[in-house]
């Protein structure tokens, strides 16, 4: 006779667990289809230091999506631009601020 094999262990999130959110990558959807990464740079600019900003594009194909990531240098900077930026009109469009997700754990 043949052994049997060992079931794998699976491990369950704890329940309750929100995700991860980052404390200075800003998520923004609702945006214009035309926005550039330097007019996301020149509208959080005003409330401090940007760090990096990446518009995201549908990766078939490569239109962007109207959503978009901006990093900021601290918390405080992204509440910032929370506040004042979540729910403004921009050319015709209402747009949303949130924090991203972190993909990674902060270290």
């Amino acid at each position: 006779g043949g052994g049997g094999g060992g079931g794998a262990g699976s491990k369950t999130g704890v329940p309750g667990t929100k995700p991860l959110l980052s404390l200075t990558n800003i998520y923004i959807s609702g945006l214009p289809k035309d926005i550039t990464e330097s007019a996301l740079e020149i509208m959080f600019g005003r409330f401090g230091k940007v760090v990096s900003t990446k518009v995201i594009m549908n990766r078939h194909t490569q239109m962007p999506l109207g959503t978009a990531l901006v990093r900021m240098d601290t918390n405080q900077q992204a509440e910032d631009c929370i506040s004042h930026l979540n729910g403004q009109y921009l050319e015709g469009g209402q747009i949303v601020c949130r924090f991203a997700n972190e993909k990674k754990r902060l270290q």
